[in-house]
C-alpha cells in the first residue's frame, strides 16, 4: 500500500504535443473484406499533418510483386497530402480509388508529430516496421 497523498506521488509531464492518427486501409482484392493499413496520417490540434507509410518497397516487391498496389497507394496519399495541402479537414477527404478509406481516428500525446503517427503505425499495420517509416 502506497502511504503517501496522491498530490505528492511523482507523475510523468504530458507530451508537449497532442494529436490523432487515422490509420489509412486498402482492400487490395475487390469484394473481399480483408484490409490492410498501408499508411498513417497524423495530426496535430495546429492542422499540421505527417503521412507515413507502413509497408516499405521491398515489402511491396516481396508480398504483392508487380499487382501495381504501391502505385495505387501512392496515388491516394498523394491525393490526401494535397487535400491537407488546401487547408481540407481530415472528414471532408473523399479517396481517389473505390478501396481505400480511412480508419477511425486515435487520439495521442507525443514529442512530435513523427513519433505520434510511429504509434499509430505500431498499432494499426502488422507490415510496419522501423525501415518502413524511412
Amino acid at each position: 500500500m502506497i502511504d503517501k497523498p496522491i498530490n505528492a506521488m511523482i507523475f510523468p509531464e504530458m507530451p508537449p504535443l497532442s494529436g490523432e492518427w487515422y490509420p489509412v486501409v486498402i482492400t487490395p482484392i475487390t469484394h473481399s473484406q480483408e484490409k490492410v493499413t498501408v499508411a498513417v496520417v497524423a495530426i496535430d490540434a495546429s492542422g499540421n499533418f505527417l503521412i507515413k507509410n507502413a509497408i516499405s518497397p521491398e515489402q511491396y516487391e516481396q508480398l504483392f510483386a508487380k499487382s501495381g498496389l504501391q502505385n495505387i497507394v501512392s496515388l491516394c496519399l498523394s491525393s490526401l497530402r494535397s487535400h491537407f495541402e488546401r487547408g481540407a479537414a481530415i472528414s471532408d477527404w473523399n479517396p481517389p480509388l473505390t478501396g481505400v478509406e480511412l480508419g477511425k481516428p486515435h487520439k495521442a500525446a507525443d514529442n512530435s508529430l513523427d513519433a505520434i503517427a510511429n504509434q499509430g503505425l505500431r498499432m494499426s499495420s502488422f507490415f510496419y516496421s522501423i525501415s518502413a517509416s524511412k
